[in-house]
């Protein structure tokens, strides 16, 4: 995405160059995750987990003027125009936007520190994992329980 949040159809030589430059972000697009529960419990009277016909579209990631930059940077068409494509059945009046937030990255690096505390033998640093972070939480969960394992 280039600096406007637009889709930037480049070179993948291009992008690695404009994202350097801070001119262009890296972002997996957008997608649509379902929503779990009934807004009161995820699991029914009989165990089985509720998928609710609530869904959340996005990321759309825009990079903001500061830490404390919490504007919507995208309207209810961005995200139709970029759903529609795959889901058909999305009409605009559905879409409400709910949420706008900074996503935090480690400076210098990509996403995705995964450590043990060199000062803290039982600490294991988790850091910078956005998306697909949440769909993930098992495999990290696994992956720390294995290090914590091997000592």
């Amino acid at each position: 995405y280039n600096a406007t949040g637009e889709v930037a159809e480049v070179s993948l030589e291009e992008s690695i160059r404009l994202t350097e430059q801070g001119l262009a972000t890296k972002t997996v697009g957008i997608h649509i995750t379902p929503m779990l529960g009934n807004g009161v419990s995820y699991f029914s009277e009989n165990g089985d987990v509720i998928v609710s016909d609530m869904m959340t579209i996005g990321p759309a990631k825009t990079p903001p003027v500061d830490k404390e930059d919490y504007r919507p940077i995208r309207e209810s068409p961005y995200y139709h125009s970029r759903v529609t494509p795959f889901f058909s059945g999305l009409r605009l009046e559905d879409i409400e936007l709910h949420q706008t937030g900074n996503m935090a990255n480690p400076a210098g690096g990509d996403d995705w520190i995964i450590r043990r505390d060199a000062n803290f033998r039982n600490w294991y640093n988790l850091i910078g994992i956005n998306t697909p972070g949440l769909t993930s939480s098992l495999a990290i969960a696994k992956f720390v329980d294995a290090m914590m394992k091997e000592d």
